[in-house]
């Protein structure tokens, strides 16, 4: 039991990465068939795994995620009940969006200091690296939900007048964080398009500053290993 804990402490920042990359695919390919409950349990998960990623954080600040994390996640599962009552939906969408913005900004400070404080490169630190591009992403569309429930107005799709969900909005903050930018959705008020242009600037800040410190890391890193082998080879000769 000690040996799978200290495998899962040593390599969490992969199963955070999985189990994101599996909420988006299955929230996308489920979401729409009606089993809104096998996203519920992905979703869960995936607030589960970034809790343990800040174990060895104070506990202060781990009580707050975790407090965070499950109200979270509770009001996720009953939102599909609150559907018969608007008003109650309204007001816990409200409540499940801003818990979200502090938890999953909770959880990209801290794998964002694990990562950027490590001193030589291994699969955890580059997934490490890829989980903070992924939170970035989905701290942005949750940021876009609460202008969104705060003015409807704030987004529009530029081809037609179908209201936006809350996918769409995560596909609009990947697309932003990317700067791919297609164009279908545009953000339409100055509250909008402001946290539009910062996401896309924090997401090449991000990049550049990330290949730096990887480049660094790997340069010393080498440095390190070619000196200890001419040492070796000078003490074998």
């Amino acid at each position: 039991m000690n040996k799978n804990l200290e495998h899962f402490e040593k390599n969490k920042f992969m199963y955070l990465f999985f189990a994101m990359v599996v909420y988006f695919v299955i929230d996308s390919l489920i979401a729409d068939q009606g089993i809104l409950y096998v996203t519920h349990i992905f979703f869960t998960l995936l607030i589960f795994v970034s809790i343990y990623v800040l174990t060895d954080e104070k506990r202060s600040l781990i009580t707050i995620a975790v407090t965070l994390g499950i109200l979270v996640a509770l009001v996720d599962w009953i939102g599909d009940f609150l559907n018969l009552f608007s008003i109650a939906l309204f007001h816990a969408l409200w409540f499940k969006v801003f818990c979200s913005i502090i938890f999953f900004a909770i959880v990209t400070y801290s794998s964002l200091v694990k990562t950027l404080s490590q001193k030589s490169i291994n699969s955890n630190v580059l997934f490490g690296a890829s989980c903070i591009y992924l939170l970035l992403g989905l701290l942005w569309a949750y940021i876009y939900a609460l202008i969104y429930l705060f003015n409807p107005n704030s987004f529009a799709y530029s081809i037609s007048h179908a209201p936006l969900v809350a996918r769409d909005l995560l596909y609009f903050s990947f697309i932003t964080l990317t700067t791919v930018g297609f164009g279908d959705i545009v953000p339409l008020t100055n509250t909008a398009q402001t946290v539009t242009f910062l996401e896309a600037v924090m997401g090449q800040l991000y990049l550049a500053i990330l290949i730096g410190q990887l480049v660094g890391l790997y340069i010393t890193q080498k440095k390190m290993l070619e000196r200890f082998l001419a040492l070796y080879n000078k003490r074998k000769k």
